[in-house]
């Protein structure tokens, strides 16, 4: 089902564990953009507590990456990493550019993992079995749950839509200089729709689907395997779609492998970031939305850790319009793998050929439980180093920042004659997934994030709809410059090379 595709363009946001959690709590306000009354929310979130240490008992038999559970990051300005790596505990810093365009001014706490040493890691990329969609299936929706085809699947839609593409290909056909590409796309869904047809159900069937990867999901991607159905849990509509896609020209991305679980006409319910302390008309508190989200989690993978959360709000499709967004990122032997800020997958599919989104597992709850699913390009970690030396002192880090800013904004600032006053925000250490898509092997390797604000883009000076609209619905974009704390080179946030 390539026309998922779409939600891919979408923000995929993920950031280490950090003790600064109202400015985390912030960020998350992009995190996730994609297309009653609240009864025993207390009681469920208790029983849920129960559940989620006998999870920990049981996560053995569930599918995994084979690290298996790993343990939760904690930060201190205290870690024995500030010594390792020559990082101050608070750190204060004014300086301005020669030609007096730029200045910059810090002064903050940096908390960085406590641990002793800096895991170094290889991983590759995995695609999800039918094992795991059983248990995904299990998981998010119960056992024993029945799906029905969805919408493009049915022999109504197939009989309307085929023929309006036929007359499409004829017409590209027919020019004086055929567009080949085109043609090409177009013929592979009509050959698409013409196989699945004579088995295609009626929409008035209720014809149960069965829960089996297939190839025959896509009209575009030939070779991409999943699932797609649709099932209802507690009333609502929700869409499954799993799938493993192939590197591929017509979508200009790398191999991917997601699960999307969402409401809404198409499957999708899109979910915004919104500037608020709490979602409206939402019962369940944060610390509850967490919990219940952890148990999820953790019985799907054991590798992956609650990073941050934060308020969502949804469209009018149906009543469950706010909640609570909880993401969840890949963590290694106590080390989280780094924040990834808006500018990560922003426009990706445009802007960065065979980019690799990252791994990232996001969950949003409101008072009736699950309201929206989305896990991406789940990874395998092939093996781990831990590493106390060869990484560059802080100071030669910072001391990159004033060139790395200035190279990307002085062009812009020359032919406006503005200057700029810089404010770091935050820093932290965390692992990052390096590598070019296609590669076919990926390491996770420490970085700094230097994240910065400029003093013209104060959010307090807006109110909350001029920033909602001035973003579209990623009200908190940060600037981020990412350096490698081994040594110190710029890695770019979409790449990750």
């Amino acid at each position: 089902m390539r026309n998922v595709k779409s939600t891919d363009q979408l923000l995929t946001l993920g950031m280490a564990l950090t003790t600064d959690k109202k400015t985390m709590e912030r960020r998350v306000r992009g995190v996730f953009a994609r297309k009653t009354s609240a009864k025993g929310v207390i009681a469920l979130s208790l029983v849920l507590t129960l559940v989620l240490g006998f999870a920990a008992f049981t996560t053995a038999c569930q599918p995994g990456n084979g690290l298996g559970r790993q343990r939760e990051a904690t930060f201190s300005v205290a870690s024995p990493l500030h010594q390792l790596l020559n990082v101050p505990n608070r750190f204060s810093w004014e300086q301005e550019s020669i030609d007096e365009m730029f200045h910059y001014k810090a002064d903050l706490d940096i908390t960085l993992p406590d641990v002793s040493s800096v895991p170094i890691a290889r991983a590759t990329m995995r695609e999800f079995t039918q094992v795991e969609l059983e248990n995904i299936s299990r998981v998010i929706f119960g056992k024993g749950a029945v799906y029905t085809y969805p919408k493009n699947r049915t022999k109504e839609y197939i009989e309307d839509y085929l023929p309006r593409v036929q007359k499409s290909l004829e017409s590209l056909q027919s020019e004086t200089e055929p567009r080949i590409r085109e043609i090409g796309i177009h013929q592979r869904i009509v050959a698409y729709y013409e196989s699945i047809l004579p088995g295609a159900p009626s929409e008035t069937e209720q014809r149960e689907m069965p829960l089996l990867l297939t190839k025959t999901l896509s009209e575009i991607a030939n070779d991409a395997t999943g699932f797609a159905g649709v099932t209802v849990k507690d009333g609502y509509r929700f869409h499954l779609i799993v799938e493993n896609d192939k590197a591929s020209e017509d979508g200009y991305i790398g191999a991917s492998s997601y699960v999307y679980a969402s409401m809404g006409n198409e499957g999708y319910c899109p979910y915004f970031g919104t500037i608020k302390e709490a979602p409206d008309g939402v019962v369940i508190t944060q610390q509850q939305a967490e919990q219940q989200a952890k148990v999820l989690a953790l019985q799907l993978t054991p590798e992956l850790q609650l990073c941050y959360s934060a308020p969502v709000h949804g469209n009018d499709v149906n009543d469950r319009k706010e909640g609570w967004a909880c993401v969840f990122m890949r963590a290694i032997d106590g080390f989280p793998t780094a924040f990834v800020s808006a500018e990560v997958n922003d426009d990706i599919m445009l802007d960065v050929p065979y980019a690799q989104a990252y791994e990232t597992m996001t969950i949003i709850m409101d008072d009736q439980g699950l309201a929206d699913f989305k896990w991406v390009n789940p990874m395998t970690v092939t093996s781990v180093e831990h590493q106390t030396t060869g990484f560059l002192p802080f100071q030669q880090v910072i001391n990159r920042v004033p060139y790395e800013i200035r190279m990307r904004y002085l062009k812009t600032m020359t032919d406006t004659n503005e200057e700029k006053d810089v404010t770091i925000t935050a820093i932290t250490l965390g692992l990052m997934r390096i590598g070019a898509s296609g590669t076919g092997s990926f390491s996770y390797e420490p970085v700094w994030n230097i994240f910065y604000e400029f003093e013209d883009s104060s959010k307090l000076s807006r109110t909350i709809s001029e920033r909602n609209t001035e973003y579209s619905g990623y009200p908190y974009r940060t600037n981020a410059l990412t350096l490698s704390a081994i040594d110190g080179r710029l890695i770019d946030r979409n790449t990750g090379y």
